[in-house]
């Protein structure tokens, strides 16, 4: 008989101390390097995030309250979008992309479609080219610019897209798409989002007298803007509460050797709601101080922190001062001078 099998019992080998002490050593520098990194990468984190909401408060125009005014850039169409959240209602209108119009920055006749196509070509910045287009030929004071690679028929889409590829939507083939922050953004979607459907008025303009259709020699059609007619519209349905509540009255003076600026302006307050009281030119106003034709919206001290002043100083791009002209009759003036000749209607 074999004697049984004893277990051979394996004993650990005990590691030197110094080895152990530098093993244990090694541990401790990488659970340091592990919670540093962490640390660096939440302050990154973290220091990232304040600069994003900090970009999207600072450079906001919209918040989420008064009307807005936005314009859609669709591949065929274009669309007017006014949301009014006081009301509440949105409303839509559809404008087709064979509309002719007088360019601005200079650029003449063009197709209201072709705007941001000739913007591409010509270096200069899609949104500004569209809204100032749109404020010449319409008199309609939009400041948002959304610009879609295909029709959406929800309108909750319209934002909810650009929103999901923010940052492809900043720089898109050497173009803005959108000049709304992500603030504007979701602002604009939730809003939308909440609206019954018999709370969004849609338009189509060609359906309306604000249109008239030509044809050309070649069989194709444009459209011609019936300026009078537009206003009619623009008064019913784009109009800004707020600013007829306001009642404060207007003067736009030009400052300028350039015919029909004034009266381009005096359009844009008339389709808003403020009530314009004198067109003229700088030398029917008189001298404002010692700034002579300097460009700006000129109030007395009481109505400078007015929503009135704060709305046309910012879609006019003027600097507000205080003070009105000599020979001022209103409350409050625009003085239209060279530099705003400049940027609205030079590519400069």
């Amino acid at each position: 008989m074999h004697p049984p099998m004893r277990k051979k019992v394996i004993t650990k080998k005990r590691l030197p101390s110094w080895k152990k002490a530098i093993r244990e050593k090694k541990s401790r520098q990488l659970r340091l390097f592990i919670k540093w990194a962490c640390l660096f990468l939440g302050i990154f984190l973290l220091i990232n995030f304040f600069i994003e909401v900090f970009k999207n408060v600072r450079f906001s125009s919209w918040d989420g309250k008064e009307q807005f005014s936005l314009v859609i850039i669709e591949p065929e169409n274009i669309l007017f979008l006014a949301l009014k959240p006081k009301i509440p209602e949105a409303v839509l209108v559809k404008v087709p992309g064979d509309t002719l119009v007088d360019g601005a920055l200079g650029f003449g006749e063009v197709k209201l479609g072709s705007l941001t196509g000739l913007a591409e070509i010509e270096s200069v910045r899609a949104d500004r080219l569209v809204l100032e287009s749109i404020k010449q030929n319409f008199g309609m004071p939009v400041e948002g610019f959304l610009q879609l690679e295909q029709t959406e028929e929800d309108l909750k889409m319209v934002f909810f897209t650009l929103l999901r590829s923010f940052d492809y939507a900043q720089d898109y083939a050497g173009r803005s798409r959108t000049n709304l922050t992500k603030l504007e953004l979701m602002r604009a979607l939730w809003f939308v989002k909440g609206l019954r459907v018999d709370q969004i008025q849609a338009f189509d303009l060609t359906e309306t007298k604000s249109l008239v259709l030509q044809k050309q020699p070649d069989g194709s059609g444009i459209y011609k803007i019936q300026k009078e007619q537009f206003d009619i519209f623009a008064n019913r349905y784009f109009t800004n509460q707020r600013l007829v509540d306001e009642e404060i009255t207007w003067e736009v003076f030009n400052a300028t050797g350039q015919p029909g600026l004034a009266e381009m302006v005096g359009r844009l307050f008339k389709n808003s709601g403020s009530m314009v009281v004198g067109v003229g030119t700088m030398e029917e106003a008189g001298k404002v101080g010692d700034v002579g034709k300097k460009s700006g919206v000129y109030v007395e001290k009481e109505l400078k922190n007015s929503f009135g002043v704060g709305f046309w100083s910012r879609i006019l791009g003027l600097p507000v001062v205080e003070g009105l002209p000599d020979k001022a009759r209103a409350d409050a003036a625009i003085v239209l001078g060279e530099g705003f000749w400049e940027r609205v209607y030079t590519k400069k």
